[in-house]
């Protein structure tokens, strides 16, 4: 039976571009926001007495997402992907012709989902260090000045 309906929204050609693009955008740009909150955390627990700009810290935020929309867009005005609707999934798949671009996009999307996962790390460790490190300084003073 759901595979008999037709879609009024998603059978729209911009619609369904537009929603499979922004679903597209939003996988990877929420590991690249938690990738800069612990690039962040880890700069202000190291350097607590120096502020981070926030002009810096919105050129990385909006150059990042301005980087991911230009690679959708790339593949889609090169004609290398199209969003289409498919009933079975009632989801706006992202189909990309078998050409060079299948593989340049499978690179970007391994990269941009594994790389954060080595500074995530280090700062986890580092944050965790510098947090341990201050608790037993501040047990050790309360120590000494019993």
């Amino acid at each position: 039976m759901a595979m008999e309906r037709r879609s009024v929204m998603f059978g729209s050609p911009f619609f369904c571009s537009v929603w499979g693009f922004t679903w597209e955008l939003i996988p990877y740009y929420s590991v690249f926001l938690v990738f800069a909150l612990s690039t962040f955390r880890t700069f202000a627990l190291l350097r607590p007495m120096k502020q981070m700009r926030r002009r810096v810290v919105w050129r990385v935020l909006v150059g990042y997402l301005v980087f991911l929309i230009g690679r959708q867009l790339i593949g889609i005005f090169a004609g290398y992907s199209h969003y289409e609707y498919e009933a079975f999934s009632g989801y706006c798949w992202n189909h990309i012709n078998y050409t060079n671009w299948q593989h340049t996009d499978a690179f970007f999307s391994f990269f941009q989902l594994a790389f954060p996962i080595i500074p995530i790390t280090v700062s986890c460790i580092l944050s965790t260090c510098v947090i341990y490190r201050s608790l037993s300084v501040s047990s050790a003073q309360e120590y000494v000045q019993q």
